[in-house]
């Protein structure tokens, strides 16, 4: 116990710090900008918090689901369960980054859980209905009674079948999205232009990853586009322990290099490290910079930038699009790599046609996929600020719970330069 309150409180500061410099930023930060100057002492409680939560998490689903009668061993049989699934969720934190070979086992837990707890919400939602169903009917706490026990039934089946699903889709081969980008302006030379995105692999706890990464790995490749974009969130874990893991990408072609931009978990993971493993790759690490191409005679610009909140776990790794895009040649198409999608806010005035991101995960399972687009201004696929089109990829592969019910699987997505 005393080394998940550590271990969390450290996850806890992480996340919490990330939002310094930023918050301006976001409309939806006033509740962390009341909270900021108070942090040490949210810090300190928010373990006891996290814990309590479970706890009671646990305890409500227990209640709601396990019958009061019945066979004690089918009942102790239950509770057992749902403790297991819940201490799935402190065990993820405590796992991540490490060898351990509970990881995947821990993760599907963790899914199982979370949608094991919506389906319960969503059941009690459903009999607080019946209490505005007629009482003077002789037959109304009989169809009560059947309705409490069917809807556990019904809460706990169809858990299972997201979860199977989702499991399913996340196991499966990656989708390509074939994606065309009106671009003002285009040289006709550079028309038809193809940049092949991938983002969010999380290489360090994909069940099956070796198969999979294969899989990223030939399917890019048979694409044989002109430019490989790398939106970060490549990792979870250290070099040392990855390095084998990863070494496949190396394999990835593209006719004018492949170029790759910091995300956040790049920075949990040792992110000197990485990128010095990166550019050993032959990889193009774009550290608020960029890169005039030379396609068909035509010049492109292609810039990218540290992870939109890297300046408040490093000084010198500031998102900063102006300064990747200083001294770029005017009236030339401008395309951005930035991990997060938010950079956008930060590029007014920059004249940039395309920036390419990630992060988001399309929200990646049931209900966080309804959610992700009340969070995130940009939250999936193709989006327009100004004449700026910005495209966010769902993730190429998948964090924490291995499980996706979004409308594709794992992304990877084939873009192509058109003019407007």
């Amino acid at each position: 116990m005393a080394a998940w309150f550590i271990i969390l409180k450290a996850r806890w500061l992480e996340s919490a710090l990330s939002y310094e410099g930023t918050l301006a930023f976001h409309p939806r930060s006033a509740v962390m900008m009341y909270f900021y100057p108070n942090l040490v002492l949210i810090m300190n409680l928010f373990p006891i918090i996290v814990t309590s939560l479970l706890i009671l998490l646990a305890a409500y689903i227990g209640w709601r689901l396990v019958p009061s009668r019945g066979f004690v061993g089918w009942r102790v049989l239950a509770w057992l369960s749902i403790v297991a699934l819940a201490a799935c969720v402190p065990f993820g934190f405590i796992l991540r980054g490490s060898n351990s070979v509970w990881l995947p086992s821990v993760n599907y837990g963790f899914g199982l859980y979370s949608l094991l707890l919506v389906f319960v919400f969503l059941r009690d939602a459903l009999l607080l209905g019946t209490k505005f169903w007629p009482k003077s009917q002789s037959a109304s706490l009989e169809r009560r009674e059947f309705l409490r026990g069917a809807s556990r039934v019904g809460a706990v089946g169809a858990a299972a079948a997201v979860f199977g699903y989702g499991a399913a889709r996340a196991a499966a081969s990656p989708t390509v999205v074939h994606m065309d980008v009106l671009v003002k302006n285009l040289p006709d030379s550079l028309i038809g232009t193809t940049i092949v995105q991938l983002s969010d692999v999380h290489i360090g706890q994909l069940a099956g990853e070796a198969t999979y990464v294969q899989r990223i790995v030939t399917t890019v490749n048979e694409l044989n586009a002109d430019i490989l974009a790398l939106t970060g969130d490549f990792v979870d874990g250290s070099v040392a322990r990855l390095r084998e893991n990863f070494a496949p990408l190396g394999q990835l072609k593209a006719k004018y290099g492949a170029f790759f931009a910091t995300g956040n978990h790049e920075y949990y993971s040792g992110v000197a490290e990485w990128m010095e493993e990166f550019r050993t790759l032959g990889w193009d690490v774009l550290e608020n910079e960029h890169r005039v191409l030379n396609i068909n005679g035509s010049p492109l610009v292609l810039a990218g930038v540290h992870d939109y909140k890297s300046g408040s776990r490093s000084k010198t790794h500031r998102c900063d699009p102006a300064a990747a895009l200083a001294n770029a040649p005017a009236d030339t198409p401008r395309i951005l790599l930035a991990h997060h999608p938010d950079t956008a806010l930060l590029t007014d005035g920059l004249n940039v046609d395309l920036q390419l991101s990630g992060h988001t995960h399309a929200g990646q399972y049931f209900p966080a996929t309804w959610i992700v687009h009340w969070v995130h201004q940009y939250a999936q696929g193709l989006n327009r600020r100004g004449d700026m089109n910005i495209y966010v990829n769902s993730g190429t592969g998948y964090w924490g719970p291995p499980i996706r019910t979004t409308d594709i699987t794992g992304e990877i997505t084939l873009v192509t330069l058109k003019k407007a």
